[in-house]
């Protein structure tokens, strides 16, 4: 049998290389088969059609904001969140071996990323080149043989198309870090064989691959943890597994619920949605308003709260929220694991 039939597929969206397939490598570990895809569209349709397994894709960046494509996205088709990776965004400078710094007069790189540089770039009087990937541009770079031109990419995509890291972590905010979604395809629980141990620091209860909401209305949580298409597939790699990049190890966090919501249009809706979650002292760690199709000024809001719809405070908070809002959907609770840099004092 073909070894790489055993792996488990995982679409993201950019070439080989890019922050993504980053992302892909350090959630899941060395079981995973990355899948480019050209857009964010095509990842999802991917899922959905049940090409792949899962999809890895960025929703927010702590320097440029929302993914406003992938949360139109995520409306759209039926996925649920089954986890969340917080990898902190190193940008290295990329250029032919045996180039200098001096040498260079551009740099090319998805816009995100020569925003996130820009400092970098105009100390060294560098012109920005917009490309749609970071590893893309690599790619160009590779391929064009010019000295005067250079990427701005990961290790990863250096390490692909045989550049030379001419400066590393040049991003202008040390605290550079984009969040992804783990997603899989919204498809109804049915029984799996066990799942294989816990990693180190993971509580069995409120494992990686998220919960099924499915009981939400009639006061359940849904299945336990080991139940579900594909479990074992879902579990993040642990601490020092080969995916992640050198130096740093995989840290389980929160359990983070996400859903999303249409309030009336009326005065004091949205006052009065968010108030299912303030009376029970639950915490909104994330709120962004997204535009309804087909209608002018109406919108559709995406949430993030601290706990699991395990909670009984939780499961009344949605029920409230049901009563205020004309459409409520559950996108899944999950777990958040974050990458953490030894080299950067984490």
């Amino acid at each position: 049998m073909d070894p790489s039939a055993l792996l488990l597929p995982v679409a993201f969206q950019g070439e080989r290389g890019a922050f993504s397939e980053v992302a892909v490598r350090s959630y899941f570990g060395p079981d995973a088969e990355p899948v480019p895809c050209p857009a964010f569209a095509d990842a999802f349709d991917r899922l959905v059609a049940g090409a792949v397994a899962a999809a890895m894709l960025p929703v927010e960046n702590s320097y440029a904001g929302d993914v406003g494509e992938v949360y139109d996205l995520l409306r759209r088709y039926p996925v649920r969140v089954r986890g969340e990776l917080q990898l902190p965004v190193r940008h290295c400078l990329l250029a032919l071996p045996g180039t200098r710094l001096g040498d260079l007069r551009a740099v090319r790189s998805h816009p995100q990323a020569l925003a996130q540089c820009r400092e970098f770039l105009h100390r060294h009087g560098l012109i920005a080149e917009p490309v749609y990937d970071t590893a893309a541009a690599a790619r160009q770079v590779a391929e064009a043989g010019r000295r005067d031109l250079a990427a701005i990419a990961s290790h990863q995509a250096a390490a692909y198309y045989g550049l030379e890291v001419l400066a590393e972590d040049i991003q202008d905010s040390a605290g550079n870090v984009t969040r992804f979604f783990h997603l899989e395809r919204d498809e109804p629980a049915v029984a799996a064989p066990a799942e294989p141990a816990n990693p180190p620091g993971l509580c069995h209860r409120h494992s990686p691959q998220g919960l099924d909401t499915a009981g939400i209305e009639a006061g359940t949580a849904g299945p336990q943890d080991g139940e579900g298409p594909g479990t074992g597939h879902r579990r993040p790699a642990g601490p020092g597994t080969p995916g992640l990049p050198a130096g740093s190890r995989l840290v389980p966090g929160q359990i983070k619920t996400s859903l999303l919501f249409v309030g009336e249009d009326r005065p004091g809706a949205l006052y009065r949605c968010l108030g299912a979650f303030a009376r029970r002292e639950i915490n909104l760690t994330k709120l962004t308003a997204r535009p309804e199709p087909g209608g002018s000024w109406q919108y559709m809001f995406f949430a993030d709260l601290e706990g699991s719809l395990e909670e009984p405070r939780v499961r009344e908070a949605i029920k409230e929220l049901r009563r205020q809002a004309t459409y409520v959907r559950i996108m899944g609770s999950y777990r958040v694991w974050q990458v953490h840099d030894a080299d950067a004092g984490h």
